[in-house]
Formats: C-alpha cells, structure tokens, sequence
C-alpha cells in the first residue's frame, strides 16, 4: 500500500487521517500486551466519513478496527489495517425517562452517561471495572459486564437497537424482529435476516447442546440473540468485536 492511495482518501474525509510515526504508534498499543502497528490512522466526524472509509478499505483490501478508549486487555483494538477512532461520536443523547432508555452514540464514556443518567433516577446497570473512561462502543463490543454481573447481568442484556454501518456500507437499524435497511447499497445486506434464520433453524440442537450454563463472552453470543418469539439482531454485535457492523447508535434499556 503506498501512501498517495491513502492522500485519496484524506482528501475525501471532514475528519481527520493520520499516517505519521507518532499517531500510528500510539494507535499501536491499548491496555493489553501486544502492539501491532497499523498502516493509518481514522478519526471520523460523521457517518459519511465512516462509509467512505469502508468502501475505500475494501477496494484496496485493507482491514479495519474499531476503538474506543482502548480499555480491553486482549488487543481487541488493535490491527494491522486501518485504525477508526470512535472517541468523537459522543454528543448525541436522547433520554426516555418513561421508558427506561437511552439512544447513545459509541463514543460515549459509561461513567459520563450514568451521570446524565442520574437526573432522572436511572442508570445503566453493567459496571466494568475501566468505567471512568471506557466507551459504550466498547463495551457492546466486548459485551462488557463488572462486579455485579451475577445480579445485572451484562451489556447484551440492556442492547434494545442498534443503527449500524454494514460491510457494504448500508445503513440498518437492527432490534428484536427487526432488521431495517435505512440505506440499502447491495443486496447482500437483504439476504442476512433469512441466512441467518436458516442457520439457527439448521443448528438448532447443537446450539442447544453448547449453549454455556454460566457467563460467556467468548465468541459470537448467538444464545442471547435468540429468544422465544424470535432473533434481537442489535444483541448478536454485543460480543462481536466489531467484526459484523460498526455502531452509530444505541438503545439502551
């Protein structure tokens, strides 16, 4: 890959991308033991921005990670590719005291959204132990939970919708049943939901065999996103590392 391909880019974006020595050694490394150096550096500031740079990962073969604070200690954000930063997207918050909900965008820190949260009686339940500065992003990921996991379970619980960048770039809104193409820029992105139905449909007694009898979050979490009348897609990201679609937004319960 030579730098004047990703001047293209630059040129493209309202946010910012770094090459230099300094952005992709801090971009190295998060709070785990490894470091992988990645050849650029995303700092997006709209959706636009995000879309862009898939389309220009995939035409030049370039993968791409998501991060947040860089909290997780099992290098989770970090990569050879293409880094996007989410720590930006934290400004828009709707709160619902009524219903008991918040949208929220990734980039917002746990701590900062308990404490807006607390004006009206509420907060949000999972507690990890990097809450002063981990992001919600993050923690969908990482389908994060804490010290008072056995009593409030963890973030996949409280995960009602999701807006979502798929890998083709289509925007979707993803809930329990739902599955709502807000953009649509192929048609694969159409044939996920009865893909995936005839997966479950075909492994039904398998995953019943291996569905985990105690906390689990390694892998893909599909036993939390299947429930009796049907598939909360927005709760089969929470575990996925970013690896099935990169959040926008967030309804938490």
């Amino acid at each position: 890959m030579q730098k004047p391909k990703f001047s293209l880019l630059a040129r493209e974006l309202k946010g910012e991308l770094y090459l230099d020595w300094f952005h992709l050694e801090t971009y190295a490394s998060t709070a785990c033991l490894y470091r992988i150096l990645p050849k650029a550096v995303v700092i997006p500031k709209n959706p636009q921005d995000l879309i862009k740079t898939i389309n220009f990962s995939q035409e030049e073969k370039i993968p791409i990670t998501a991060r947040g604070a860089g909290s997780g200690v099992a290098g989770q954000a970090i990569g050879q590719g293409i880094i996007i930063d989410f720590t930006g997207f934290n400004q828009r918050i709707e709160i619902n005291p009524e219903e008991k909900s918040v949208w929220v965008e990734p980039g917002m820190i746990y701590s900062q959204l308990n404490q807006k949260l607390s004006h009206y009686g509420l907060f949000f339940p999972p507690d990890p132990s990097s809450g002063n500065y981990c992001t919600i992003g993050g923690m969908i990921a990482n389908n994060s939970s804490g010290a008072h996991s056995l009593f409030y379970g963890s973030t996949q619980n409280y995960l009602e919708e999701l807006e979502v960048i798929l890998a083709d770039g289509s925007l979707a809104r993803l809930g329990k049943n739902k599955f709502e193409l807000i953009e649509e820029k192929s048609t694969w992105a159409k044939e996920i939901p009865s893909q995936l139905t005839a997966l479950i449909k075909k492994y039904e007694a398998q995953l019943n065999a291996d569905r985990p009898k105690t906390k689990n979050s390694s892998g893909y979490l599909i036993w939390g996103a299947i429930e009796r009348d049907g598939i909360n897609y927005a709760r089969l990201l929470a575990g996925s590392e970013g690896t099935l679609g990169l959040v926008l937004r967030a309804k938490l319960r």
